[in-house]
């Protein structure tokens, strides 16, 4: 039995919604968690990507595709390709663009897709933990300053360009191995709570959460393409404890 327009339709949005929900969920917990979606403007990303498919294809469906002519499925077909083709774009992008590195430089976290990192610069990393792009989320890291003059002053010339030394992995090295020196860049927590008063409670839902004291806490500025956040650190080991949606500074 053929299905009546209305069918048609409503199935088409149907399946659309479950592929491209299912797509967003993956990406979301896999590549970019909370609250990173918001501060890497993948939010808006994922809102078009679901705009295009599952309302964009649907309405093409509803206008262009009529059970009653000869062309029916040809038409389907074209209108399923369109949607595809722009699903597969949609995602290819959100993947090149995931928070591929949380990079400790000079005096706070960078957030570094992985579309920023070069093969060439790639091929240049020695440490092996450092040779492959993340693929299940971002990974905190410590970038280590160059020794050599000429590599000092390649990048100081990238950096004009906004490529600083985040985005050179050959010089990435295990975060805990730095513990003292991010310590030492570290701010007070009752820094972060002048700047954002309306936290307080949100501190102490934090203490709970960790079983920690409030002179247990620290936090680095997080620098990412959409919004600046903090990431709160223990104030004796260093350790990541969790990255709040709090502004760093003024």
């Amino acid at each position: 039995m053929a299905l009546t327009r209305t069918q048609l339709v409503v199935t088409h949005l149907v399946i659309s919604a479950i592929i491209v929900t299912s797509f967003i969920l993956f990406a979301v917990l896999q590549w970019c968690p909370p609250p990173l979606t918001a501060a890497t403007g993948l939010v808006k990303v994922l809102l078009i990507l679901f705009c295009v498919d599952v309302v964009l294809g649907p309405i093409l469906c509803l206008f262009f595709v009529k059970p009653a002519r000869s062309s029916y499925r040809f038409d389907l077909a074209t209108v399923i390709c369109l949607q595809l083709v722009a699903f597969v774009f949609g995602a290819w992008s959100i993947y090149q663009g995931r928070p591929a590195y949380l990079v400790f430089a000079l005096d706070r976290f960078e957030v570094v897709a992985a579309s920023q990192i070069e093969s060439a610069e790639l091929a240049k990393v020695k440490h092996p933990e450092f040779k492959v792009l993340p693929q299940s989320g971002p990974v905190f890291v410590y970038a280590e300053q160059p020794n050599d003059p000429v590599e000092k002053q390649r990048i100081l010339f990238s950096s004009m360009s906004g490529a600083d030394l985040q985005v050179f992995p050959q010089y990435y090295r295990p975060y805990q191995e730095h513990a003292a020196e991010v310590l030492g860049k570290s701010h007070a927590i009752e820094e972060l709570l002048k700047l954002n008063p309306e936290a307080k409670a949100r501190l102490e839902d934090l203490q709970k959460k960790f079983a920690r004291q409030a002179d247990r806490f620290r936090y680095i500025p997080l620098v990412a393409k959409q919004r600046e956040m903090s990431v709160l650190i223990d104030a004796k080991s260093a350790e990541i404890l969790e990255i709040v949606d709090l502004r760093p500074w003024k």
